[in-house]
């Protein structure tokens, strides 16, 4: 409880303390920020969770870009790091404590000499305190595990005070799922306002202001192969396996963005119990669904984030509509093969994580 009263305090101490012993590396920094809001009950099932109000704290150990790399001037120079958030959750009984660690990119939007406006994009891993039990938390309708993905987005304002301090403020959401791999898996929205202190270190003695690379294959094939699992209603009914394949053809637009189109093939082992939970009798059907979706993917060097929307043209099971989402990120391993970390959802409703390797033909 000590702890919990003082975090704020504790993060500021953080923030002159290690300001100084970092000052030696240049652009480098860090800042520390104190969080206030509330979570938003999407569903009426969580409405008894509303309660109190989000408290936290958050520490951001962050590296000033100078422009080296191509993709550094193309977003305007943006930062790069970690950051340490705690969230004190309403319903202290029920939710508990969020912690949860972060890489992030904050990308600016309008900036000077005095000001900037920035986009800070995170994730990561987030542990909850408390999550449903059937017997001794049976009231968490919201998640169903300890461990789960962390996302979070921010508008941060930046005020220039000193040379080497700013003060911040910005709102924004922190998102906690473990797509669907436990049930229940509503998932938390906490949003809340923030303000802060920055130390900066240095600022690079150059910025680089290098020429956009203007890629000379632009259209390319790829395919990804990626598995995961999910659990269905009601909670603690087993793990089924899922599966993914997906082929797409992409046009690079730009130095930052491809477009494309493509398709899906999924194995979903969970089919006939879901057909047989809405429509209550015994169903034998091919485990499998497929589709076509249209693609954007925004490019950050060797990371890319994904945005797939899609619409199925063999699908026995309709309780999901016709319609579904893909977003991810994947990692360049060499020029052709990728790391794919994405999550298929039927508009809000997370399905199952694709963990899977992809191949690009150009």
């Amino acid at each position: 409880m000590i702890i919990k009263r003082n975090m704020p305090w504790l993060a500021l101490l953080l923030t002159f303390w290690c300001g100084p012993a970092l000052a030696q590396k240049k652009s480098w920094g860090i800042s520390s920020a104190w969080h206030f809001g509330f979570l938003v009950a999407h569903n009426p099932t969580m409405l008894h969770l509303v309660d109190d109000h989000i408290k936290g704290v958050e520490v951001t150990f962050f590296r000033q870009t100078d422009g080296s790399a191509a993709w550094q001037s193309d977003y305007l120079f943006p930062q790069t790091g970690i950051n340490l958030i705690y969230l004190d959750l309403p319903s202290d009984t029920v939710l508990g404590e969020a912690v949860a660690v972060m890489g992030f990119i904050d990308m600016p939007v309008l900036f000077s000499k005095s000001y900037r406006l920035s986009i800070r994009s995170s994730c990561g891993l987030g542990y909850l305190s408390h999550h449903f039990e059937r017997v001794e938390n049976h009231k968490n309708a919201a998640i169903g595990s300890a461990l789960n993905a962390a996302v979070q987005f921010n508008l941060k304002n930046s005020f220039r005070i000193t040379p080497r301090m700013e003060l911040n403020l910005g709102v924004g959401v922190t998102h906690f799922s473990n797509g669907s791999l436990n049930t229940p898996n509503l998932g938390l929205n906490n949003i809340t306002a923030s303000g802060g202190l920055t130390y900066m270190l240095s600022s690079p003695d150059t910025f680089y202001q290098k020429p956009k690379s203007i890629p000379t294959k632009k259209w390319f094939v790829e395919t990804v192969l990626a598995a995961g699992a999910k659990e269905i209603y009601p909670p603690d009914d087993g793990k089924y396996f899922c599966a993914s394949l997906v082929v797409n053809r992409k046009h690079r637009i730009s130095p930052k963005s491809a477009l494309g189109f493509g398709g899906d093939f999924f194995y979903d082992s969970a089919l006939n119990t879901l057909i047989e939970n809405k429509e209550n009798h015994p169903a034998d059907v091919a485990p499998f669904r497929a589709g076509v979706h249209f693609s954007y993917e925004l490019l950050i060097s060797r990371v890319s984030a994904l945005f797939d929307y899609g619409v199925y043209v063999i699908n026995p099971y309709k309780g999901d509509g016709p319609f579904y989402h893909r977003i991810g990120l994947r990692y360049q391993l060499k020029s052709n093969l990728f790391l794919n970390l994405s999550l298929k959802t039927h508009f809000a409703k997370a399905e199952f994580a694709e963990w899977g390797l992809g191949w690009k033909f150009q």
